[in-house]
């Protein structure tokens, strides 16, 4: 990897001449290997190792950030330059706050060597997925399965000084059947052993088996089972809303919702700096505080917002360890298990629908939170408590608030989920959630 450490001496040592009050450094190299496959063969292999500085600066109650790829010691002195130029002629902040005493340690993230060291392992997990795929009876499979393995370093002024390395792992594999039905799977971990390419190949597999010949669906209302891979999506978009940012910036639904209850009673979610596995997580944010464990509903309660010390500042609230210096956000969610088992879930159903997997989704309002989606992938209509046809055709159009408060059952079972429509790593159940409206999205 690139010499990570000389580059953040020699910003610290320039922020440092340039009179600067306050500042924050964090620089990361990441080294990424990806296998891709299609038709049922491996047919990309590739690595890619990028290193970006970030840097933010505060200066008599001004302050600017920016970020740096093309790394040289003199982009580094033009971009510093550039930087402290821009904060001394920007207006002063109302709301400045000083970067955070930094800690003497920090929790570690998750590092499995055996990721670095043999990236030609994950030829080996491909082709065990594929091949479950296949023989759970998909007729065609494509997808892609990548490591990272990163070291990240911070200097602040407050006096963090600290490198952490972490691993992680995602498997994302579609199986087809011979009448274009499909099915998804996926798997995410910090290590290798917990990365389950069987289990993605065979629910990829079966689902793709099981969803031929679907039907198209009625315009309606109807209860709404949501896998784990659509409920983390939801989530994770709760996730970003607890921003205080969000809130202040008028974009979220839950504004205002501290300590009122947002959810039904069985419904918590926390935010988890290192998780034992899933995401890696990180032990510091981006002004050097520790990242810790935060609950952001409990029992079905707001129990408050994430923060940066300027929101904390703002709102007078306390540091969470969530920095991002302009927007703080989750590291890992982690959604509390439920009572049910899925049979259980189904049973219950006189009319309704299982949806597996889901993409596009995007706001209408975001303070209202209403929002569509587009089912893909197995889909099944479920009558008087059995699993009757697949469907497909469909669009999801409701709002988060009312489907949190709406949900009728949460599974035992959770599944780590991330990949592209995931991008906050969400260890989530499915739910059972009531009169949700379906529309065609065929036209």
């Amino acid at each position: 990897m690139s010499d990570l450490r000389s580059y953040v001496d020699l910003m610290a040592k320039q922020v440092d001449r340039a009179g600067v009050e306050d500042f924050s450094i964090v620089g990361t190299v990441q080294m990424e290997e990806m296998v891709r496959f299609s038709n049922n063969s491996v047919n990309v292999v590739k690595g890619i190792e990028t290193l970006t500085l970030f840097l933010y600066v505060g200066l008599e109650k001004k302050r600017a950030v920016g970020s740096l790829s093309n790394i040289s010691e003199s982009s580094i002195l033009k971009f510093i330059d550039y930087l402290v130029k821009n904060c001394r002629i920007s207006p002063r902040a109302a709301d400045y706050a000083t970067i955070p005493e930094g800690s003497s340690s920090y929790q570690l993230p998750t590092y499995d060597k055996e990721v670095s060291e043999n990236p030609g392992v994950l030829v080996v997990f491909a082709r065990d997925a594929i091949d479950n795929c296949l023989s759970s009876g998909a007729m065609r499979v494509a997808g892609s399965i990548a490591s990272s393995v990163d070291e990240t370093q911070i200097r602040t002024s407050g006096g963090a000084d600290s490198v952490e390395n972490s691993t992680s792992l995602e498997l994302n594999i579609r199986g087809f059947s011979e009448s274009g039905s499909s099915g998804q799977g996926l798997s995410c971990a910090s290590s290798l052993k917990n990365l389950d390419a069987k289990g993605a190949g065979v629910k990829a597999g079966i689902d793709a088996s099981r969803s031929k010949d679907p039907r198209g669906c009625k315009e309606a209302k109807y209860d709404v089972v949501f896998m784990p891979t659509v409920a983390a999506d939801l989530f994770h978009l709760v996730g970003q809303a607890a921003s205080a940012f969000s809130v202040d910036a008028g974009t979220s639904f839950l504004a205002g919702l501290v300590n009122k209850r947002i959810g039904v009673d069985s419904l918590s979610m926390r935010d988890i700096g290192i998780p034992s596995d899933g995401g890696p997580g990180r032990g510091f944010d981006d002004e050097g505080s520790p990242t810790t464990e935060n609950t952001l509903i409990e029992k079905g309660f707001l129990r408050g917002y994430l923060h940066n010390s300027t929101t904390a500042k703002k709102f007078h609230s306390k540091l969470t360890g969530n920095a991002g210096i302009i927007n703080p956000h989750p590291w890992n969610l982690e959604v509390g298990p439920g009572t049910y088992s899925l049979d259980e879930m189904i049973s219950g159903i006189k009319k309704g629908i299982i949806f597996t997997n889901n993409w596009y989704t995007r706001f209408q309002n975001l303070r209202a939170g209403t929002y569509s989606t587009i089912p893909r992938d197995a889909a099944f209509m479920i009558e008087e408590g059995e699993i009757v046809y697949p469907i497909t055709g469909t669009r999801i159009s409701d709002a988060l608030p009312r489907q949190l408060e709406s949900i009728m059952a949460i599974s035992k079972a959770r599944e780590w989920i991330s990949w592209w429509e995931v991008n906050i790593p969400t260890l989530s159940p499915a739910i059972l959630v009531k009169d949700v409206f379906i529309t065609n999205a065929l036209g």
